[in-house]
């Protein structure tokens, strides 16, 4: 970890209210549905249940500071609310280039499509989140701690130039809470009052850094929500195509993500239809190639050669699965304003299947859903 002389990081100097039962999420971030990498794998069927944190391949655990914007996290800054006691700022490069393929221009008005910094006052926006997962070994179905339910925030929005023709995407949090009623989660999650979001996004749509800056109050609960909802955002962002398009438009874009079997999504985008600035376009995308097996640390963290229900236990310690099948895929659609930091309707939907061999044939079969909704208050 690299941390800026200007700060310190959220986990360092004044304490933080809820953190001490706050689940590890490593980068900050949430990433589709799937195991998660393997250095966080532990112990052996939590691993396999948990869904994956941190969407594009993040580096390190970021950095914090402030200071004039830069091109990348480092020195990147957000524009804290004025109300609200915020943390340092925790600053995080994405590792890897996405590689887009346009596979037909479409017909009509042909246009290089490209998104840019806003010179009116955004509407607010509402971001519906839920996920879930579930693990069954030998027949068995596992308990699962932690879950959370479905939880809708309301945002404020912004869209500042910054330097080389990138644009600071902004989103700060007005409220989050359950969609369910009675869950006693109301005053924790509406902790994350004033949780401020920043992504450095290039004109073609595409992620390069993050800023988060969470209130000095939040609990553990809305500190995890919001950095899952943060990750599952820089994943869905749209990346288009720099050449002409128009209605009919179809292009491909892989793009790394943090996942142990399956190191790449595959996403093909089609432009249905145009409204001036407004982009409504559908998403079909899957994870094309996946390993052989797992690897992960052993459970007990004892090394040794031996056998367990779940794997093979290697001599370092860690813990060798067979991935016998593996399914990755997301799919929705999404209406996008080119001068907003959110697509202004839409909805995804990510599903992830996984099915594991380990010694004397013992399967064990994960299940992952997440959802991503967006609209108006």
């Amino acid at each position: 970890m690299n941390t800026s002389a200007r700060g310190q990081s959220r986990t360092q100097g004044r304490p933080q209210p809820g953190r001490e039962n706050r689940p590890d999420t490593g980068s900050g971030f949430a990433s589709r549905p799937g195991p998660v990498p393997s250095s966080r794998l532990r112990p052996l069927l939590a691993a396999m249940t948990a869904l994956g944190l941190g969407a594009l391949v993040l580096s390190g655990c970021g950095s914090s500071g402030s200071g004039a914007p830069a091109g990348g996290a480092q020195g990147m800054e957000s524009s804290p609310s004025a109300d609200v006691a915020l943390d340092d700022p925790v600053n995080t490069d994405v590792q890897g280039a996405s590689k887009v393929e346009l596979l037909s221009p479409g017909s009509g008005d042909l246009e290089v499509r490209r998104f840019v910094a806003s010179s009116r006052e955004l509407p607010k926006a509402t971001i519906g989140f839920d996920e879930s997962s579930s693990v069954e070994a030998d027949g068995k179905t596992q308990e699962q701690d932690g879950a959370l339910p479905a939880r809708t925030a309301e945002v404020t929005q912004s869209v500042q130039p910054d330097v080389d023709g990138a644009q600071r995407a902004e989103f700060t949090f007005s409220s989050l809470a359950p969609d369910a009623k009675e869950t006693g989660l109301d005053e924790l999650l509406g902790s994350a009052k004033g949780f401020d979001v920043t992504f450095l996004r290039s004109a073609d749509g595409s992620i390069s850094a993050s800023t988060l800056q969470a209130p000095t109050e939040a609990r553990g609960v809305a500190r995890q929500s919001v950095e899952q909802m943060a990750g599952a955002l820089a994943e869905s962002a749209v990346i288009l195509p720099s050449d002409p398009i128009g209605v009919g438009a179809k292009w491909k874009v892989t793009r790394p993500v943090n996942d142990a079997v399956a190191p790449e999504m595959t996403v093909t985008y089609t432009l249905t239809a145009i409204d001036g600035d407004a982009l409504t376009i559908s998403v079909d995308g899957d994870a094309p190639a996946t390993t052989d097996t797992l690897e992960l640390p052993a459970g007990d963290g004892q090394g040794g050669a031996q056998g367990t229900d779940q794997g093979t236990n290697q001599g370092d310690g860690s813990v060798s699965m067979h991935v016998d099948d593996y399914s990755s895929t997301v799919k929705g659609e999404l209406t996008l304003s080119l001068d907003s930091s959110l697509p202004t309707s839409g909805k995804l939907e990510n599903d992830t299947t996984a099915r594991y061999l380990g010694d004397n044939r013992a399967v064990t079969t994960t299940k992952a859903t997440r959802t991503l909704e967006f609209g108006a208050p």
